[in-house]
């Protein structure tokens, strides 16, 4: 169950940093 909840946390994370990073690039452009 832990490993579960590492692993859902780990996506959350990464999911949240591509969408500033997204969001990043498109206040460049």
């Amino acid at each position: 169950v832990m490993l579960l909840g590492f692993v859902l946390l780990g996506r959350s994370l990464e999911e949240r940093a591509r969408l500033r990073a997204s969001s990043d690039m498109n206040q460049l452009l």
